[in-house]
């Protein structure tokens, strides 16, 4: 929706309009927004897992040093998983318009259409690609995806800096597939990296540590990249070596897929006793 927003404004209004006040349009959408979110989030409940903790006085006083020295190794985990993911998602989604309007020359209406193309894509696709994971495993698709970024990113790119069409929609379709296989299984395999008690705390330090170490920076390191070297398709390059880099964590991560998270087995058996 904020793609195709931004999508219409750039195609109904004139340069000057945009610059003046059209820019603020999708800011002011955002703000009411931002209110629906807060009230959905105050009507969250924990789950009965963690509530029957809290019946029989089992959370700590001091979750933050419990989750940093007692479960520092799912929190590292979680930072390799997160550093490709989200080097991914920020150079797929985030980056793509900037690289196609300033990198490769496209005009601005063009360039936000491949990109609203190839979000309708993995819309359509990332459904299937979950209930894949609940039938396969999760840690096939995440695999599949991590050794696929390393063989075809700098190959996407490539077709990216082409400059035709066909290799502009291939590359955005390689890059999409890839991209799409960590998105419909990712935001169910992390929680699974953490027992109920420090659950929220763990995946929440692991998750944004990574992002804004390696995902919030990818942008600017990718313009930078390329203007270093000269070499348009050298995002690709990054994008290989964060998945080599994160390799090592996919391994040792356990599947999670038909199996219920850490601590609700525990939890429900002794409540039952």
């Amino acid at each position: 929706m904020a793609a195709g927003m931004v999508t219409i404004l750039e195609v109904t209004l004139s340069d000057a309009a945009m610059h003046a006040w059209g820019w603020r349009i999708p800011f002011l959408v955002a703000g009411p927004l931002g209110l629906i979110g807060l009230w959905l989030r105050s009507k969250l409940e924990d789950t009965p897992a963690f509530r029957a903790l809290e019946a029989k006085a089992e959370v700590s006083d001091s979750p933050l040093k419990d989750v940093l020295t007692k479960h520092w190794r799912p929190i590292m985990v979680c930072i390799g998983l997160v550093l490709f993911y989200n080097v991914a998602v920020y150079t797929v989604l985030f980056y793509m318009p900037t690289y196609l309007q300033t990198t490769l020359e496209l005009e601005a209406t063009p360039a936000l259409l491949y990109v609203l193309g190839m979000m309708l894509v993995i819309m359509f696709v990332i459904i299937p690609v979950g209930a894949l994971s609940d039938r396969i495993g999760r840690k096939p698709l995440i695999v599949t995806s991590c050794i696929g970024f390393i063989l075809l990113s700098y190959p996407a790119f490539l077709l990216l800096d082409s400059s035709t069409v066909w290799g502009t929609v291939l590359g955005l379709v390689i890059l999409a597939l890839l991209l799409v296989m960590l998105l419909g299984t990712m935001s169910a395999t992390l929680p699974a990296l953490f027992d109920t008690e420090v659950r929220y705390g763990g995946f929440s330090i692991g998750y944004n540590i990574s992002t804004s170490i390696f995902g919030g920076t990818a942008p600017a390191i990718l313009a930078w990249l390329v203007t270093a070297t000269g070499n348009n398709a050298f995002p690709g390059v990054y994008l290989a070596v964060a998945s080599v880099i994160s390799l090592a964590a996919v391994f040792v991560v356990k599947e999670s897929a038909g199996k219920p998270l850490p601590g609700a087995v525990q939890t429900s058996v002794s409540s039952t006793v």
